[in-house]
């Protein structure tokens, strides 16, 4: 969807075909005995990235797709009864997790903090924000020499472990792998990033609609930007597309 909106936003014929009858994939959207359940994500995390689709077709998201920010973004519940409150803010995270694990974790909580965000920060613009066509478009080695020098190769559970001591926070900073299913002693350490994303990030939810109102919200501005969508079509294969920009082959048709 969020291709479709650029796409057609830079002037492109763009049709989009949906086996469902309405938008959303798996983030999608159920009734029963007069309730709605939201059946995909339950969460979202990094709301700018979704702003800058809505903006690349000239529409401010706030306007169409109003969110609220989580507060407490959720509470973890640990198996001797105590409980962490995942607040917003760094000197408010830090008070919940000196009342839970004492002052001396605490000190390293905030070491620990502003290495998720540089490991953030080493991550974004060289490998998640960036189009990756070709496996040597990887290759960047002062970006990823420094993703060694922060830990974002070794297992995740080990970097964590380097740096907290209370296994309760070392807990609540390595579950987030299992988000990609996989389990935080086989996952590397970059993804620790999906801790910073919700932990320090923030967690959001459309104010009204629930999940489901953000698929919704997006093909109303794919439609407003000029795209074709046909629901209840299933695609089978791709034949006969030669797909250029600006000269450039970006996409193969077989």
């Amino acid at each position: 969807m969020a291709a479709t909106i650029r796409l057609a936003a830079a002037g492109r014929d763009v049709t989009l075909v949906e086996a469902r009858d309405v938008p959303g994939g798996c983030c999608g959207s159920t009734s029963l005995d007069g309730y709605r359940f939201d059946t995909g994500p339950s969460v979202l995390t990094m709301p700018q990235v979704l702003a800058d689709v809505f903006a690349a077709a000239g529409h401010d998201m706030e306007s169409l797709l109003p969110l609220r920010r989580l507060d407490p973004y959720y509470r973890l519940r640990f198996h001797d009864g105590s409980h962490l409150d995942v607040v917003a803010g760094r000197e408010a995270m830090t008070e919940r997790v000196r009342e839970l694990c004492g002052a001396a974790e605490a000190d390293r909580y905030l070491r620990f903090r502003t290495r998720l965000g540089e490991l953030f920060a080493a991550e974004w613009g060289d490998f998640i924000d960036r189009d990756v066509t070709r496996l040597r478009s990887l290759l960047r080695p002062l970006a990823l020499a420094r993703l060694v020098s922060l830990g974002g190769l070794r297992r995740l559970d080990r970097l964590v472990e380097s740096c907290l001591t209370d296994p309760r926070l070392i807990k609540a900073h390595t579950f987030q792998a299992l988000y990609v299913g996989l389990s935080p002693r086989r996952a590397l350490g970059v993804y620790a990033v999906i801790a910073h994303m919700d932990t320090v990030g923030g967690v959001f939810f459309p104010a009204d609609g629930g999940m489901h109102a953000i698929p919704l919200a997006l093909a109303d501005v794919a439609r407003k930007a000029g795209a074709h969508i046909r629901y209840g079509t299933r695609a089978a294969d791709v034949t006969d597309v030669d797909l250029h920009l600006e000269g450039e082959l970006v996409a193969d048709p077989h």
